[in-house]
């Protein structure tokens, strides 16, 4: 039925879009040819072929939507999906789009999942003309199915209304026009909006963020009227701050590949982000933090390079009390955080480091763009530190590690000592340079 016109002809719009025409529908296959869009044409219609359209955004937030549009609109809500969780272009599952004409129907967007014998398929029925923010939502829940129900031979991953909404609105203030630009017009995303998350902060500046028990489990009247909005904006920052943890990308794809192994989807979030929470409670913790820090700042109060760089040097330097001989008081000194992984018992490593870890977050979100990046690193070296040490659960041997705890402290100590280079290079770029004279000499 859905490519029943492919021997009557097809013609390309832009890169690799196919359109297919009979006097009853047009049907078009997009670039990839994981999106399949077809809408019946009025009885008695002339098929033209399909041109690219500039998409304006009416008063009323609502398009109009032809197959070609849909298409392109599809793979490009796909690709900004990818890049965000920093996916390849992966898909098994293709994605039927039906636009019926909006005054025949109930005016909704209707989702199914279907399981086939090779495989699953998707489709969603949607009026053609329809409000951006749900075509929107519409194609990135699908998207993320289709992502997550790859790993899954009988029953369909449960996406919980966090993600799915919380992606659709972090794309929707990220890229807020992209998608419907003329369908000739290369895009790329690999910029975003100088702040993608100006409209959540000024929300939840007003209201209370939703925990993350109610993100997962929302009473009734948190999905309707005012009270939806705030659900919407604190799953966009919810999914937008576990993005930016260190790994937190490939915990998110780790999260969909689960998902469909497991009835309560929080228990497939918690084994993914092993790595940052134990507990739920260790989840409230973190998100009741990065609320602080999130509503109580916008980008542009940063603390400045020179600030991150000293508290930086003051997290990864811990003090001591060294005695010269047993008569002699102690003297205070500093010690790198490397070489507390051969001179301590991982027990007490292990409170150390987690702390180190914790104002190492709180440090990133302060940080400016450029340090941000490096700081993340830092607190990545550290938590797969404590993972290999905590998969290792093997007792000293004779007082001393078993070799495989040896060999993950120095695993460590390299990664923490390439970064401590850099980190010495940013550093330096910070300190004044000496001007010169006119006659050519170092001024002082």
């Amino acid at each position: 039925m859905w490519l029943a016109a492919v021997g009557l002809g097809a013609f390309h719009l832009g890169a690799g879009t196919k359109v297919f025409s009979t006097s009853q529908f047009t049907s078009v296959q997009s670039r990839t040819g994981q999106f399949v869009v077809t809408s019946p044409n009025p009885p008695g219609a002339f098929v033209a072929p399909s041109v690219p359209l500039a998409l304006p955004k009416p008063p009323t937030d609502k398009i109009d939507l032809e197959p070609a549009q849909t298409a392109v609109i599809g793979e490009r809500i796909k690709e900004a999906v990818l890049r965000e969780f920093g996916m390849k272009d992966q898909w098994r599952g293709k994605i039927l789009i039906l636009l019926r004409p909006a005054s025949q129907t109930d005016g909704q967007v209707h989702l199914q999942n279907t399981r086939y014998h090779d495989g699953w398929q998707y489709r969603i029925e949607m009026p053609d003309q329809v409000e951006t923010n749900r075509l929107v939502r519409a194609l990135a829940q699908t998207v993320l199915q289709e992502i997550s129900n790859r790993h899954s031979s009988d029953r369909s991953a449960e996406l919980p209304l966090w993600l799915s909404e919380g992606l659709a609105a972090l794309l929707l203030d990220t890229h807020p026009t992209s998608f419907l630009l003329n369908l000739n017009t290369q895009i790329s995303f690999t910029t975003r909006h100088p702040d993608a998350l100006r409209v959540a902060r000024l929300r939840l500046n007003r209201e209370t963020a939703l925990s993350f028990s109610d993100l997962n489990l929302p009473a009734e009247e948190q999905l309707h009227g005012a009270a939806w909005e705030t659900y919407r904006r604190s799953a966009q920052v919810f999914v937008a701050s576990l993005l930016n943890l260190p790994g937190g990308r490939a915990a998110m794809q780790d999260f969909l590949q689960r998902l469909p192994n497991y009835l309560n989807p929080q228990l497939a979030f918690l084994q993914a982000f092993a790595a940052h929470f134990q507990s739920p409670l260790d989840v409230e913790k973190w998100w009741s933090i990065t609320l602080v820090n999130f509503t109580g700042r916008d980008q542009h109060s940063r603390w400045s390079t020179a600030d991150v760089l000293q508290r930086l040097d003051e997290i990864l330097r811990s003090p001591v009390e060294r005695r010269a001989g047993t008569n002699n008081l102690p003297q205070r000194g500093e010690l790198p955080l490397q070489q507390f992984f051969s001179q301590m018992d991982f027990a007490q490593q292990r409170p150390l480091v987690q702390q180190r870890m914790q104002q190492l977050q709180f440090l990133q979100w302060n940080a400016p763009s450029e340090l941000a990046r490096l700081i993340a690193d830092y607190h990545a070296a550290l938590a797969a530190y404590l993972q290999r040490r905590d998969n290792l659960g093997a007792a000293p041997v004779r007082g001393r590690a078993p070799d495989s705890a040896r060999l993950a402290a120095a695993e460590a100590v390299k990664q923490l000592d390439l970064l401590d280079v850099i980190r010495q290079d940013m550093s330096a770029g910070e300190k004044p340079v000496a001007k010169n004279s006119p006659d050519g000499k170092s001024g002082r």
